[in-house]
């Protein structure tokens, strides 16, 4: 059942790669009848290329400049749910941003094989994403130490907005639903 809320309390759903921020978006969004906007759908189409093209390209400074322009831009869509991309809240003034947006910002989690197991199967990731996806997830998150160093300093920023596994989707339209009283 969709429930009409008023625009400004459409989240911004933060995490990972492959936490399932743009499975929940749409689910959210379908179930409380806001929009959902991908954030890495959202630069391939301005940029016209793959994330993984334009960092070969252009390299991760510029990405990331980027990514932090187009993220203020995307917070003014307070009709939709805003999926960021995995790496957005590395930078202190991405974090700022959401802060000063005042819209909820909710930080998914999965269990690290989870991680593992969902970048595995998503045929995209090769594409469009950037080495890490291919070269180092294995290393990297057989130990978790990309997923606990980039969670640690950013996970700070937002305390009380954790959400994690494997049945994350409802858990979150569930948790939004008691926070603002449906």
């Amino acid at each position: 059942m969709k429930q009409a809320l008023p625009a400004a309390v459409a989240p911004v759903l933060v995490g990972y790669r492959a936490t399932g921020k743009t499975t929940v978006a749409k689910q959210l969004a379908s179930r409380f009848g806001w929009g959902s906007v991908d954030a890495d759908d959202a630069f391939e189409e301005q940029q016209q290329e793959t994330i993984a093209a334009f960092l070969a390209a252009h390299g991760e400074p510029a990405f990331r400049e980027r990514e932090t322009q187009l993220l203020r831009t995307l917070l003014r869509q307070s009709d939709a749910v805003l999926a960021t991309g995995g790496g957005v809240v590395l930078r202190a003034e991405n974090r700022d941003y959401l802060k000063q947006a005042m819209r909820p910002v909710i930080w998914l989690t999965a269990p690290v094989a989870e991680i593992r197991r969902r970048l595995a199967g998503d045929p995209a990731t090769v594409h469009r994403r950037p080495a890490l996806a291919i070269d180092l997830v294995p290393a990297c998150l057989s130990t978790g130490s990309v997923y606990e160093s980039r969670s640690v300093t950013s996970r700070k920023s937002f305390p009380e907005s954790e959400v994690g596994g494997d049945r994350v989707g409802a858990g979150v339209a569930r948790r939004r639903s008691q926070v603002i009283g449906l």
